[in-house]
């Protein structure tokens, strides 16, 4: 089971929506933004924990949607924007369904000296391949 193929859908989501679109012009990353990157922007991750059975299509999964901006306003928007994006949602991508993204946390990374804000989501989720 890939989680490239949910990271896939998870980037869909986040691009798929157009206030968030609207707010990182296509600053997205998977896993690490690039060192020259400019704010804001959103960084997704998703691992695939451990299945219960080994011949069960299904694997619970963890997806973190990190989103930064300049201004601790900046930031809140965006994560505001992403979790309408995110929660409650799913999709499908190559035979790779991921279901029920579910809200697990929400923390605020306050940064002045850098001039960084973010607010980092996670969500539990369901990834079930066809």
């Amino acid at each position: 089971m890939s989680a490239n193929n949910a990271a896939i859908v998870v980037r869909a989501l986040l691009t798929g929506n157009g206030t968030v679109a609207g707010l990182v012009s296509g600053r997205i990353f998977p896993n690490e933004a690039p060192a020259d990157s400019t704010l804001p922007l959103i960084v997704y991750g998703v691992r695939l924990q451990e299945a219960v059975d080994g011949s069960a299509p299904v694997t619970p999964a963890t997806v973190d949607v990190h989103c930064y901006a300049d201004t601790d306003d900046g930031a809140q928007t965006l994560a505001v924007a992403a979790d309408g994006a995110i929660e409650g949602k799913g999709g499908t991508y190559s035979g790779t369904a991921v279901k029920s993204l579910t809200g697990e946390s929400w923390e605020d990374v306050r940064d002045a000296e850098m001039q960084l804000w973010g607010r980092l989501l996670r969500y539990s989720a369901v990834v079930v391949r066809g």
